[in-house]
C-alpha cells in the first residue's frame, strides 16, 4: 500500500489541467478523475476534492427549491467529508425574463429554502461568485432574508472565504463591508453602490482591508465611502477591464492609485489612458 502522500500526489498530477482561478475541469480530466475516485477508497477524497472543488447554483425567480441545491443540501447533510471539497460556490439569480426591478410597485425577491443551509456548510469556501441574469442590476434587497443572512453568517462558517465575485449587482457599500469583512480580492462587473440618504453610518466604522480589486462596467463601481486608506491602503493589484470612459471615473480611478500609491505592484489600465 502507497502512503497517501503519495496517492494524493498522483491525484493532483491527474488534475494538473484544471482552470485554478474558475476550477473548469475539461471532460477528460473529469472522466480520468472519476475513474480515480472509483478505483479504490483511498483515491476517492482526494479525486472528489478535485471534482467537487466548483459547485455552480442557480436560483430563478419565483422558484422557492432548485432540485440542483436540494440535492446538495441532501448531499452535504448525509457526507461530512464532501463538505471539505467544495471550496469555490457560484450563484447566478436568474429571472425567466428581463424584469423591471426599478418599479418599487412590483413586490418579489429571490427565494431558495435550502440555499442558506448550503452557504452554511461550506466551512472551507475560499471563492464566492454571485451574479445575475436578465436584469441590469439586481438589487441586494431582492435577496431573500434567509440568504442575505446565510451570506453575511460566510466571516464566521466561512473563516477562509477572501476571493469575492460580485456581476450585476446593486448594493449599498454599509451592506458590503457588513456582509464581507474578510474579503481581500474582489472583482465587480457592473456593481452599482448607492448610499441609503438616511443612513447614519460613519466610514470610520468599517474595519476592511483589500489586497487585489478588478472592476469594469458603466460606472465606477467602488463607492467614494470605501475609497480611504482604512480600505485600500494595502492595495497590491489594481485592474479596470471594457469600461466607460468619462471624467468622474477617471477621477476616481487615480484617487484610488493615489490611495494605495506605496503599497500598489501590479496596476491595469484600460487602453485609452496610454493614449
Amino acid at each position: 500500500m502507497f502512503p497517501p502522500e503519495l496517492i494524493d500526489r498522483f491525484v493532483d498530477e491527474v488534475a494538473i489541467g484544471i482552470e485554478k482561478s474558475s476550477h473548469y475541469i475539461p471532460e477528460n480530466i473529469g472522466n480520468d478523475l472519476r475513474s480515480c475516485s472509483l478505483a479504490a477508497s483511498c483515491f476517492r477524497l482526494q479525486s472528489q476534492r478535485h471534482l467537487l472543488a466548483h459547485a455552480p447554483l442557480s436560483i430563478a425567480h419565483g422558484e422557492t427549491q432548485s432540485e440542483k441545491v436540494q440535492r446538495l443540501r441532501e448531499i452535504l447533510e448525509t457526507n461530512g467529508a464532501l463538505r471539505q471539497c467544495i471550496i469555490h460556490l457560484s450563484i447566478d439569480f436568474r429571472a425567466t425574463e428581463p424584469l423591471d426591478i426599478d418599479d418599487e410597485d412590483v413586490d418579489w425577491e429571490f427565494h431558495d429554502e435550502n440555499l442558506p443551509s448550503v452557504i452554511n456548510m461550506l466551512t472551507e469556501m475560499h471563492q464566492l461568485k454571485i451574479s445575475c441574469t436578465n436584469l441590469y442590476a439586481m438589487e441586494w434587497d431582492r435577496l431573500s432574508e434567509g440568504i442575505k443572512t446565510a451570506l453575511r453568517n460566510t466571516r464566521f462558517t466561512s473563516p477562509h472565504l477572501s476571493i469575492l465575485s460580485l456581476y450585476g449587482i446593486s448594493i449599498s457599500p454599509y451592506e458590503f463591508i457588513d456582509t464581507w469583512k474578510s474579503i481581500k480580492n474582489i472583482t465587480l462587473r457592473n456593481v452599482e453602490m448607492d448610499m441609503d440618504e438616511d443612513t447614519s453610518q460613519d466610514a470610520s466604522m468599517l474595519e476592511y482591508r483589500l489586497e487585489r480589486v478588478t472592476i469594469s462596467g458603466h460606472e465606477f463601481p467602488l463607492h467614494l465611502v470605501l475609497q480611504n486608506s482604512q480600505i485600500l491602503g494595502g492595495l497590491r493589484q489594481f485592474r479596470i477591464d471594457g469600461f466607460r470612459v468619462c471624467p468622474d471615473n477617471i477621477r476616481q480611478i487615480w484617487n484610488v492609485i493615489h490611495i494605495a500609491s506605496e503599497s500598489l505592484k501590479d496596476l491595469g489600465l484600460p487602453a485609452c489612458f496610454g493614449e
